[in-house]
């Protein structure tokens, strides 16, 4: 492989078919009375966002595997969701279901200067007058909405991760239907602390860096309390 090729997805991959791997011969020791081996899609994926897949409309980074397994009805899902029949609104960034606000965890506080009236106060402004809200959304989203909450469906799911400040999710697109999720994520593997140019820079001199730079600060910008996270 030409150095300049080798980039940090190409030491992720690697990672991942080792973890594979693993998993599989893993399988075999703890019990050999399965004879049939688990349904499980794994996927590594780094910093990839919703935005992110070609799929959904990404012009610029082709992610065909993805786009194979949402062209057969899989769709990825966000790290919020809220089921059928729950009442939701946002009110100055804070996530209230049922009337009742829920813990802000991992998102981004709103403050002052990121307050996004459609993100922010959501259902309070309509998609119709967002950039990149998809049509059909912009067009029902009043169906849905009573008593200042978004009611959601039967059969349907609203979606809403921890990076909502800047996510494609639910609020743009509308439900996720129950016939398209397909498992639930397990747990956090891993976290570490990148910024955005960090993420973006190329060139073998910038990923030989940061495999060094993960190296020497693995133990102080690894998220511990992130990494092993149980989700289920």
């Amino acid at each position: 492989m030409n150095p300049s090729e080798i980039s940090r997805r190409t030491v992720l991959r690697g990672a991942a078919l080792g973890a594979a791997a693993f998993a599989s011969g893993a399988g075999k020791l703890l019990s050999e009375s399965v004879k049939t081996p688990p349904n499980i899609v794994f996927i590594l994926a780094d910093d990839l966002g919703y935005a992110d897949i070609s799929c959904y409309g990404r012009p610029d980074l082709r992610t065909p595997n993805i786009d194979g397994l949402a062209s057969r009805g899989m769709r990825l899902l966000q790290a919020y969701a809220n089921v059928p029949g729950d009442h939701i609104h946002l009110r100055n960034g804070i996530v209230i279901v049922n009337g009742v606000a829920q813990p802000v965890g991992f998102a981004q506080p709103t403050t002052p200067e990121n307050l996004n009236e459609f993100l922010d106060d959501f259902p309070a402004v309509s998609p119709a007058e967002v950039p990149g809200s998809t049509e059909s959304w912009a067009v029902n989203f009043s169906n849905y909405v009573h008593d200042g909450d978004l009611v959601v469906p039967p059969g349907m799911y609203f979606m809403m991760g921890d990076n909502r400040h800047n996510s494609l999710d639910s609020r743009f697109w509308g439900f996720v239907p129950r016939a398209n999720i397909l498992g639930r994520p397990l747990f956090n593997y891993w976290s570490f602390k990148a910024t955005e140019p960090q993420l973006e820079q190329t060139g073998f001199g910038h990923k030989l860096a940061w495999i060094g730079h993960v190296l020497v600060d693995f133990f102080p910008d690894t998220r511990w309390r992130r990494t092993f996270h149980v989700v289920h």
